[in-house]
């Protein structure tokens, strides 16, 4: 018979149950901005688009799960967003990793859309559709357009005629008013870029805004101009497509005018 084990040579270990780790609400719905709750999370749901403000009350449309990960909550979006939603299949609450949204997601469009639409009403809404600022960025007034450009294509294939709309956005900026310069693509997409260095009072911003519409109005021409260069552009590019494809027909592309105003954004220097 096995003796008593002796002095020292202590117990056999015992199979033990690892203690489990405390439960967190990976789910839990972050409260609005100065909430009692929210302390140490207010920093890292910072960084959403969609703002509280935006929500009921004590309820906020993403919930952060761990890193990029989010719990999406419909039933927390303006109604006319749930519905566009739900017409693609996102009625439900579900987590979603935000570095693999892409530009074509469900939920980054039907997004855009929605505050551009907000923007366009002109009530107040995320989205500004003209705004002056003060930076050091430039040393001269610079005004910068934001341009919709609309084109009707035409395809005729087998006698049977169709039409499609295609639209695209561009935006232009031009630097002095008396002798106005056009700046070139990367330097407008640095100044889109720019930091305000102070604030503007409410009479000085309307009276830039005015002179920069008016500054618009005179330049028809070369708005047209434009417009039938990007439709040429877009017929080329849809007569490539077509022949690797090897799709026989007649094509052609045609602008809608006039050119659609989306946004003007005067950039004044604080040197002045």
């Amino acid at each position: 018979m096995a003796g008593r084990p002796r002095e020292g040579q202590g117990q056999p270990d015992r199979l033990r149950p690892a203690p489990h780790p405390p439960r967190r609400d990976s789910a839990r719905v972050a409260a609005p901005a100065g909430h009692a709750g929210l302390r140490g999370r207010r920093a890292a749901l910072r960084p959403q688009r969609l703002r509280p403000s935006q929500c009921p009350p004590g309820a906020n449309p993403t919930a952060r799960k761990q890193h990029s990960r989010f719990r999406v909550l419909p039933q927390h979006l303006p109604a006319p967003l749930r519905l566009r939603l739900a017409d693609e299949a996102i009625d439900q609450p579900q987590t979603l990793d935000f570095d693999e949204l892409h530009r074509s997601h469900p939920l980054v469009t039907l997004l855009a859309e929605h505050l551009l639409e907000e923007s366009l009403h002109g009530q107040a809404s995320l989205a500004a559709r003209c705004a002056v600022t003060l930076t050091d960025a430039v040393e001269v007034v610079t005004t910068l357009y934001l341009l919709r450009l609309r084109h009707q294509l035409g395809y005729v294939r087998r006698r049977e005629p169709f039409q499609f709309m295609a639209e695209e956005t561009l935006t232009l900026s031009v630097s002095g008013r008396a002798n106005p310069q056009w700046l070139t693509d990367e330097t407008t997409g640095r100044l889109l870029e720019c930091v305000p260095t102070g604030n503007l009072p409410p009479e000085l911003v309307k009276r830039e805004l005015d002179e920069a519409l008016g500054f618009l109005r005179g330049q028809t021409e070369r708005l047209e101009t434009l417009a039938h260069q990007r439709a040429q552009a877009l017929l080329d590019d849809h007569r490539r497509v077509r022949e690797a494809a090897r799709d026989v027909g007649q094509h052609s592309v045609g602008p809608c005018l006039p050119v659609d105003l989306i946004g003007v954004y005067v950039l004044l220097p604080d040197s002045l």
